[in-house]
């Protein structure tokens, strides 16, 4: 139910972009710097290397305004760390995360195909910690003891004030947005759909800046 929800309200939001005066839709390339301070302190009483809260991300997305001014959007982006070994050298760590947003804001400069709006994002978001064995396994040995690659997740409902610029120059569209992730309610940590209790407060919370790069009027 929760799945054709999103996708009812991306239809509905698609709409009403498109049948608006002006749209885009863009690409998303950037950086978001999520607080690890709690997460890199459990790792390293096991001997796991710190890893870093500089994340790649990536994504996708659209908006459009209402009488020039109000504005609606939506996007996606996905983040990834650089893969990185455990002290021992015999464990990888890798940190990865998704999320999405609906965005409505306020377009406060127009002029001469620039652009600049105030937006609040409201949505959610995943991240996940894979551990994995450098040790190649045989098919036997996993099945008389699973091991070799282990996944934790945690994740929730975001929100994610920002301030967004951009110019179209014909149909071409070059923009830059800013902001600061916030996380209203703690997640927990899961192995698949399984909790696991006592894990490190830690989520997407932090800032970020992407560069736009897409098509628009």
């Amino acid at each position: 139910m929760k799945k054709i929800g999103a996708i009812a309200v991306i239809i509905v939001l698609s709409a009403i972009v498109f049948a608006a005066g002006s749209n885009g839709v863009y690409f998303l390339f950037g950086t978001t710097m999520p607080q690890l301070d709690k997460l890199n302190t459990r790792l390293g009483n096991y001997n796991y290397t710190e890893i870093s809260n500089r994340l790649v991300s990536y994504g996708a997305g659209f908006h459009g305004t209402i009488k020039d001014h109000l504005l609606f959007g939506f996007e996606w982006s996905t983040m990834s760390g650089k893969e990185i070994k455990s002290t021992d050298g015999t464990i990888k760590e890798n940190l990865s995360a998704s999320e999405w947003f609906i965005d409505i804001g306020y377009v406060i400069v127009s002029v001469a195909h620039f652009n600049v709006y105030p937006f609040l994002g409201v949505g959610a978001g995943t991240m996940t910690l894979t551990l994995s064995e450098i040790n190649n396994l045989s098919f036997d040995e996993i099945l008389d003891g699973p091991t070799g690659i282990t996944r934790l997740s945690t994740g929730g409902f975001l929100l994610n004030p920002s301030l967004g610029m951009d110019y179209s120059l014909g149909n071409f569209l070059i923009g830059v947005r800013g902001g600061y992730t916030f996380d209203p309610f703690v997640g927990t940590w899961k192995i698949e759909d399984s909790k696991v209790s006592n894990g490190p407060e830690t989520s997407l919370i932090g800032p970020y800046v992407n560069i736009m790069l897409g098509f628009g009027n």
